[in-house]
């Protein structure tokens, strides 16, 4: 069976072995290309890197693989301590084990003559903030009995016999009411002091405005309570994320 022969598609010369085919080809096809294409074929080899060049290219990119290489290997470092999760009651046990307990310094209270006047000059909500303020100053924040934090709006966290916990609703009013009661007490003491002078229109005056103070008259139990709370909390909150890189349980 004969060999299918093979044709030059320029100059249309046969050939019967590929070897010699190929080779003819390759020199056929450039003596017969126009000037435009012999123009084209020298830019294009013109910007064709040599070996050296390809080497020093690769290098280039591996040097540049490696730098990337090592900064995702640091995000993802950092993203996964970002994930890492921490309770803020297992956060200040850790941190505020020694602090003086809740429960103690409420029953230590005792109401100032300075501290009575904040009811009086002001009236009832923000007297008692200021006097909660006294009882719980944040520049020794580190010994305060009660945390509150941005990322959980009006709760508080205190410190109990057993530990860190989340105040209770009926234990902030209780301590409020307690702080009531102590400013009527001052009020009472007061108006014993000045009972002499009952029928003078002026005292009559201020017993009346600085008594609607103390009982805060001007607002039901439960807007006192709300205010009171707020301006408590939005006194105490600090922003845990300043200071720890965990992700937050509440």
């Amino acid at each position: 069976m004969s060999k299918t022969e093979l044709t030059c598609p320029c100059c249309f010369r046969k050939y019967k072995l590929k070897i010699y085919f190929d080779r003819h080809v390759s020199a056929c096809s450039l003596l017969h290309q126009t000037k435009k294409e012999r123009a084209d074929a020298i830019e294009t080899r013109a910007d064709t890197p040599d070996i050296r060049k390809l080497y020093e290219m690769v290098l280039a990119l591996s040097e540049k693989n490696q730098a990337l290489e090592a900064k995702v290997e640091e995000l993802t470092k950092w993203a996964n301590i970002r994930k890492k999760r921490l309770h803020v009651k297992e956060w200040l046990d850790e941190h505020y084990q020694q602090v003086e307990t809740f429960d103690s310094t409420i029953a230590d209270i005792q109401i100032t003559e300075e501290q009575y006047n904040y009811v009086c000059k002001y009236d009832y909500i923000e007297g008692i903030i200021m006097i909660l303020k006294s009882v719980f100053p944040i520049d020794d924040e580190s010994s305060l009995p009660i945390k509150s934090f941005d990322q959980k709006d009006n709760t508080f966290f205190v410190r109990k016999e057993y530990g860190w916990a989340v105040l209770s609703t009926s234990d902030l009013e209780n301590m409020i009411s307690m702080i009531s009661k102590a400013a009527m007490n001052k009020f009472v003491e007061w108006q014993t002091k000045n009972k002499h002078r009952l029928h003078e229109d002026s005292y009559a005056d201020i017993y009346t405005s600085t008594l609607q103070k103390v009982i805060g008259g001007n607002f039901t139990r439960d807007q006192s309570f709300t205010r009171i709370r707020r301006g408590l909390y939005k006194y105490l909150k600090m922003n845990l994320k300043n200071v720890v890189q965990f992700e937050l349980m509440f």
